[in-house]
């Protein structure tokens, strides 16, 4: 066996049959999810205008959760597709990040925690999302009236999901001893292995197969249990037992209702869809670094897919770009118009001056 990386890197690894695909390099993660981010950025901003300044006022109730939802789902988008876009190995439990912030040298260390974060915001700000709309059912008996109550519950929330941080305690601080241990496991990774500044953080492989199999999984479903709980509420009371209020409050509190369970689930089956080819794929032993990459780019478009699903499905929101659409056409034709109304005045006014020249 080797004793260093850099042997070997120089001896052992060239008898490796690699991915040398260009979706597997880390140029194919980062041209890949920044080209989307490009298209991402723009749709993301008109989102926000949208549920700032059209959302209908019989639903003014919840344009803040809308907003705290959107704005995590894009903060999700812009750290993996921007900032600090991670180039993951498994199941050697390191990774490298080749994100924007990589011009800046921040060690790896100092972002896996922001990162965290923002994942379990996303999870739990749709949590909150639907906990909204179940609480503001005035006759649900299972819905939150005090603001500390609520406060309560979603830090538990957070404490659930925190025990992943656990990890960087068990950090190794022989980072080459450990990846020749993790060489041992799965000897032929991707090139950027060793040419890039790949930092290991879990070295025991049974760790790492407990977090992608349990642990992703657990969290998953821990989210998917409590947005069902408050889904069923709703439309227990919203459909079985409705409160009074007049046909149309009703008909607008459906099509809303309805609207943020399709723009919930629609990206989140993005993102369980993605785990699941992930999942069979190490099962089949079929896990490739092309697979991987493609993962990470997908759940770096989720916020994309969310935005986009808020656009249409929701009338109000679909209406003011129409509207705006048709404001830029109208403000185009009438620049056409008032161009070709300026060239016509100049030839007439040459062919005027022309006239006198020739009297």
């Amino acid at each position: 066996m080797a004793q260093s990386v850099a042997e070997y890197y120089s001896t052992n690894y060239t008898h490796c049959n690699v991915d040398d695909s260009f979706m597997g390099s880390w140029k194919g993660l980062a041209y890949t999810s920044h080209l989307t981010q490009l298209f991402a950025c723009p749709v993301q901003l008109l989102t926000f205008y949208l549920i700032i300044f059209e959302t209908p006022r019989i639903m003014k109730c919840m344009k803040w959760p809308l907003l705290v939802t959107h704005f995590w789902f894009s903060a999700l988008d812009f750290s993996f597709g921007s900032l600090g876009t991670p180039y993951l190995f498994y199941p050697h439990g390191a990774l490298f990040q080749c994100g924007f912030l990589n011009v800046f040298q921040i060690p790896i260390i100092y972002l896996i925690v922001p990162g965290l974060l923002v994942i379990f915001s996303m999870a739990i700000s749709l949590i909150y999302l639907f906990e909204s709309r179940s609480s503001s059912i005035i006759n649900n008996r299972f819905r939150i009236k005090r603001t500390r109550t609520r406060v309560i519950y979603f830090v538990l929330n957070y404490l659930l999901y925190s025990p992943i941080v656990l990890i960087l305690y068990n950090i190794p601080e022989n980072q080459e001893a450990a990846k020749l241990e993790s060489l041992k496991s799965s000897p032929c990774p991707t090139r950027e292995f060793f040419t890039e500044p790949t930092y290991i953080l879990i070295s025991n492989r049974g760790w790492a197969d407990f977090i992608v199999f349990f642990y992703i999984s657990s969290y998953i479903l821990v989210t998917t249990v409590q947005i069902v709980f408050f889904v069923v509420c709703s439309v227990h009371y919203l459909y079985v037992k409705p409160v009074f209020m007049s046909l149309l409050t009703r008909k607008y509190q459906i099509n809303f209702f309805i609207g943020i369970v399709i723009q919930a689930v629609v990206p989140l089956f993005v993102i369980v869809l993605t785990y699941a080819i992930a999942i069979v794929a190490i099962l089949m032993n079929r896990l490739t670094q092309s697979i991987v990459n493609m993962c990470i780019v997908t759940v770096s478009v989720h916020g994309l897919v969310e935005s986009l699903a808020i656009i249409s499905i929701h009338a109000p929101y679909r209406a003011a770009v129409k509207s705006l659409f048709r404001n830029l056409k109208y403000q185009r034709d009438n620049r056409v118009t008032s161009e070709e109304s300026g060239v016509q005045h100049i030839i007439s006014l040459s062919i005027h001056l022309n006239l006198v020249v020739e009297n």
